[in-house]
């Protein structure tokens, strides 16, 4: 029926059909690790806003600070 392959030829089907599955391995791999960088790169997207936002709290806090306490004159003080 079919003809008897030769060793190389068997050893050839073997490295391909290794090839095939390290290629399927390899490409799960990249689908994790894209995943896995979009879920980091989102991460460090709201990290940056947050900082932002509580560098604003901080100039504000320190707008108020270098401002100083808030002093209403009385009526009764001379100055």
């Amino acid at each position: 029926m079919f003809p008897e392959l030769s060793a190389t030829e068997k050893q050839d089907n073997l490295n391909q059909l290794a090839t095939v599955e390290e290629y399927t391995k390899l490409q799960s791999d990249v689908e994790r690790l894209e995943a896995l960088l979009q879920a980091k790169t989102e991460e460090l997207g709201r990290a940056i806003e947050e900082i932002g936002w509580l560098r604003k709290k901080i100039d504000a806090m320190e707008q108020k600070l270098l401002a100083g306490p808030e002093t209403k004159r009385r009526w009764w003080w001379p100055w």
